[in-house]
């Protein structure tokens, strides 16, 4: 082996070391920012600690007026919200409903407001904290209520999952004059309404007119299904 050709290889097997050195070191340094991003994009939620007096479920529904306070529970925890109802988002008559009460039944609902930003709003009128027995039995009451839901295709750009809203992927869109139910645009505001099709009626009524109410068997019976093409 002549000293040109053993100086080569030297030098080639020294950039394979290298190469296989950058090449170990990027593919740490895309694991380490990977894990980065997900720990960004899935934000731990803190759970406030008990301060403050104690009051009982009782105490806190007698407060369900602006004459009154408005005073709310979530997670074992009182919050007095009486200054917050005219800048609710979702509008005053919402957030009264919750009035005197748990707002888990209704964040239950809307999901959105699942967030470290939401809690860190209502722990500025945090006023105080249910006993522990109570509290207790509240959270044994909150149910899921869209465990029912039907399952959805997979190609779906999901906007929000409590309510389901999506939208059918813009690559998809072009491969057919008539978008498919299955990828069909989804706007729902509750969950999907789980009937019993041997109880279920469908009452019609208006001004002027007789009221009929109609089960499923006989809609099926008697209304013949059509087709509609619309944009």
């Amino acid at each position: 082996m002549s000293s040109s050709h053993a100086t080569y290889l030297t030098i080639s097997s020294h950039y394979s070391i290298i190469g296989a050195l950058v090449g170990t070191l990027t593919g740490i340094a895309l694991i380490t920012n990977k894990e980065k991003l997900k720990k960004q994009a899935l934000p731990m939620i803190k759970k406030p600690e008990s301060k403050g007096p104690v009051y009982s479920l009782e105490e806190v529904s007698q407060h369900n007026t602006h004459e009154k306070g408005v005073w709310v529970t979530y997670q074992g925890h009182v919050y007095d919200i009486t200054d917050f109802i005219a800048n609710h988002p979702g509008g005053p008559q919402k957030i009264i409903l919750a009035a005197g009460g748990a707002l888990e039944p209704f964040w239950a609902l809307y999901a959105v407001h699942n967030t470290q930003h939401v809690l860190d709003l209502l722990e500025e009128y945090r006023i105080g904290s249910l006993s522990k027995e109570e509290s207790s039995d509240q959270a044994a009451d909150i149910k899921d209520p869209y465990v029912n839901d039907p399952s959805r295709h997979p190609a779906l750009k999901i906007n929000t999952k409590k309510p389901f809203n999506a939208e059918p992927p813009m690559q998809l869109l072009s491969d057919s004059l008539v978008t498919p139910n299955e990828i069909f645009f989804i706007r729902n505001h509750l969950p999907v309404p789980d009937i019993d099709e041997n109880k279920y009626e469908l009452e019609i009524t208006g001004e002027g007119i007789n009221t009929v109410a109609l089960s499923l068997e006989v809609i099926l019976l008697w209304l013949c299904r059509i087709s509609v093409t619309f944009t």
